[in-house]
C-alpha cells in the first residue's frame, strides 16, 4: 500500500527548524541538511535552524527581543516565566523570522524540556503546542 508523504518538499522550499536543545544541537552536525540536499539535489532547498536551548513552542527568550513570547497569549502556558524580561532590542519576533525566511515547512523540536514537568504537565504542553500550531497556521 502506497502512503502519501506527510510533508511535500518542492523545489526552492524554505525549511525552518525551531525548537529547543534537540534542534539546537543539530547546529553542531550537518547531517540533516546534508541528507536533505542529497535527497533533493536539484531543488535548491533553503534550510535555516532557529532552534535554541530551553525554547518552548510559546516561550522563546532572546536578549535582543522585547518580548519572550512566541505568540499572543503564550504567557498563560508558562506561568512561572510570565513576566517582562526587560530585554531591549530589535531582534525579530519568531513570526517575523518565519516570514522573513518565507518558511514553507516548519519542523518543531519541542517536548523534551517540557517532559521534566512529568505527567501532570502533559495537558499544558499539548495546549501550548496546539495554540502555537493554530497561531502559526494563520
Amino acid at each position: 500500500m502506497h502512503q502519501e508523504p506527510l510533508v511535500v518538499v518542492k523545489p526552492h522550499s524554505s525549511i525552518v527548524l525551531i525548537g529547543n536543545n534537540l534542534g539546537s544541537r543539530m547546529l553542531n552536525f550537518g547531517t540533516f541538511e546534508t541528507e536533505m540536499q542529497l535527497r533533493y539535489p536539484t531543488d535548491s532547498l533553503v534550510i535555516r535552524n532557529m532552534s535554541d536551548g530551553c525554547d518552548t513552542s510559546g516561550f522563546r527568550p532572546h536578549s535582543g527581543r522585547v518580548s519572550s513570547w512566541a505568540f499572543p497569549g503564550a504567557e498563560k502556558f508558562q506561568t512561572e516565566l510570565a513576566q517582562n524580561s526587560g530585554s531591549e532590542g530589535a531582534f525579530g519576533t519568531p513570526d517575523e523570522w518565519l516570514s522573513r525566511l518565507q518558511a514553507d515547512i516548519i519542523l518543531g523540536f519541542f517536548g523534551y524540556n517540557e517532559s521534566f514537568e512529568g505527567p501532570q504537565g502533559l495537558e499544558n504542553y499539548k495546549a501550548e503546542l496546539d495554540a502555537f500550531i493554530k497561531h502559526s497556521l494563520k
